[in-house]
């Protein structure tokens, strides 16, 4: 292990784990009650999801750093997986908050993921998929 102590990561650990709880439930309350209006939600929404992205990045950094083998390999690619969602998330926030303009959504870079963006066919183009209930 090398750097700490195994007392010294628990302690850590709990801190992380105490700072993401707290945070979650302040967000749930902030984005159920409304507070702030629907800019402050937005902003709030957007940089609460970038930290997030920021903090699993360089945690799983970190482990990669204090570990080995294939051990390493696999924080490393957490790392990279969380540092590509952070890199989305600073830009989608750059899109919203800063330049105000509406996202681009459905992306190219979406279109692997979507079946539908693959046919070129999208939900919005089969219409309604709900029954009308006649009286």
């Amino acid at each position: 292990m090398g750097w700490s102590s195994p007392r010294t990561l628990r302690a850590g650990t709990l801190v992380a784990a105490v700072v993401a709880a707290v945070v979650a439930v302040v967000s749930v309350v902030v984005l159920l009650s409304g507070v702030g209006g629907t800019g402050f939600q937005t902003a709030y929404s957007d940089l609460v999801q970038l930290f997030a992205a920021a903090a699993a990045c360089s945690t799983a950094a970190l482990a990669a750093v204090r570990t080995s083998g294939r051990t390493r390999g696999s924080w490393a690619a957490l790392a990279a997986g969380s540092g590509s969602w952070a890199a989305g998330e600073a830009v989608w926030s750059w899109y919203t908050l800063r330049l105000g303009v509406q996202t681009p959504f459905p992306s190219l870079a979406d279109r692997p993921t979507r079946p539908g963006l693959r046919r070129g066919v999208n939900e919005e183009s089969f219409g309604s998929r709900t029954r009308r209930m006649s009286g």
